[in-house]
């Protein structure tokens, strides 16, 4: 009897409050300055500001879409955390450090900019 692998990302998404979601999905998908995109199982490493809604494809199927004005997503090892409700300014000196990253396979290619 042969079995499948289920590859699927892990989901947090939390806010100052509470935890929106925690959970497996297929897919998220969400906006950033340079559009739209979906991060799906091994996807790259990577950090992002992302805008508008976040939607969770979870592996029934069903998607739960998550309506947000900004939050920070960071894609690691098929780990997806956002965490929403943040402000942010271009001048946050301790975000701008968080995002340079020690781990050299992580990239900030939508982050604020100075």
């Amino acid at each position: 009897m042969s079995q499948t692998k289920q590859n699927t990302l892990n989901i947090t998404i939390i806010s100052p409050e509470e935890t929106l979601y925690k959970g497996k999905a297929e897919a998220v998908s969400c906006h950033n300055p340079k559009g739209s995109f979906d991060v799906l199982y091994e996807h790259t490493n990577f950090m992002s500001m992302i805008d508008q809604k976040i939607v969770v494809i979870e592996p029934n199927g069903n998607s739960r879409e998550f309506p947000i004005e900004q939050a920070l997503i960071q894609v690691k090892n098929n780990d997806v955390t956002i965490l929403v409700n943040i402000q942010i300014s271009k001048k946050d000196s301790f975000f701008r450090n968080l995002f340079k990253q020690k781990d050299k396979n992580l990239t900030t290619s939508s982050l604020p900019q100075e």
